[in-house]
């Protein structure tokens, strides 16, 4: 009796440090501030790290000063988002930049100034519970990937006779190929770029743990993530299984161009090919040398600018 005593109270130890766990994980990794409205956080931009590149210190300087619309939306569960519209005179198409898990539009002047040069409009935007949107948790592209199809309702609304490019880095990548994986075809969304985007949810979380914790299991990670699941759906409302760009894009029809580091460990290199497998085309990749996460465009500029220029003009 005191043995059996013994191991359920183990096995109930074992059970409150497993949800410790994974509440941990998700407060962690989705959770963006306490309460949807922005709390006058500051844009966490480290430009001191892009000092020596001429690319981005002149795209700093470029693009805030230009002129822009503030614009905004109500999600389709409440949330007010917003974003600035930079229209360029006489432009039909536009891209919409989206920036990647605790970015801000302000930290990607760099990737908004490369369509810019192309001449398009670019609409930059603060995803859900990030910079001046409101909201509490990050989806990693479930309602990310609604809240893009309202963005491109409000430009059609606003005249925009022309096509529209999606770009997004890491989570932005996964909100852009999702959101491309709901159009029958081409006609309004061009074409989409994705740079370090994930395979799902649930891979990238199992990356992660191995590469901050290399001496647990893969089993350990997969009970986490059982333990994490509910968590997920009654705190910030979608299932895991959602969040998994690669199981979508079988059936993608919008072209698309996937760009990753090879240096990447944060969303393992390794992706890229599966996620680049996943898609029927028509595709293209490039691997950047010496990149790690979501650092290619500063690593290769020159190469990176006309990689995407030349894709992108293929289909606009």
């Amino acid at each position: 009796m005191v043995v059996l005593l013994v191991l359920l109270a183990m096995f109930a130890l074992g059970v409150v440090l497993l949800y410790s766990a994974a509440n941990t994980l998700v407060e962690s990794g989705l959770r963006r501030r306490k309460g949807i409205k922005p709390g006058g956080e500051e844009p966490n931009i480290n430009f001191e790290q892009f000092a020596d590149n001429p690319y981005y210190v002149s795209s700093f300087e470029i693009v805030q000063n230009k002129k822009f619309e503030k614009l905004s939306i109500v999600s389709e569960d409440g949330l007010v988002l917003c974003a600035n519209y930079y229209k360029k005179e006489g432009a039909n198409n536009t891209a919409i930049v989206m920036p990647g898990w605790k970015d801000y539009k302000e930290s990607f002047f760099a990737y908004a100034r490369l369509f810019m040069d192309m001449g398009l409009n670019v609409l930059l935007i603060d995803q859900r519970a990030q910079g001046e949107s409101e909201g509490e948790y990050n989806t990693f592209g479930v309602k990310e990937s609604s809240d893009m199809l309202l963005w491109i309702k409000l430009l059609k609304d606003k005249g925009l006779d022309g096509k529209i490019v999606l770009f997004g880095v890491s989570m932005g990548a996964a909100t852009a190929m999702m959101t491309a994986c709901t159009q029958k075809d081409n006609s309004i969304i061009a074409c989409t770029v994705e740079d370090c985007g994930y395979t799902s949810l649930a891979q990238q979380t199992v990356a992660l743990i191995k590469n901050k914790a290399p001496f647990l299991s893969g089993g350990f990670s997969s009970l986490l993530l059982k333990f994490a699941k509910p968590i997920l759906k009654r705190r910030a409302k979608f299932n895991l299984e959602e969040a998994s760009p690669v199981d979508r894009l079988a059936n993608c029809k919008i072209p698309m161009l996937f760009i990753h580091g090879v240096e990447d460990t944060f969303v393992p290199y390794e992706m890229l090919e599966d996620l680049y497998s996943a898609h029927p085309g028509p595709k293209q990749c490039i691997s950047i040398e010496g990149a790690v996460h979501a650092q290619s465009l500063y690593m290769e500029s020159e190469l990176y600018v006309d990689t995407v220029s030349n894709f992108v003009n293929q289909y606009i």
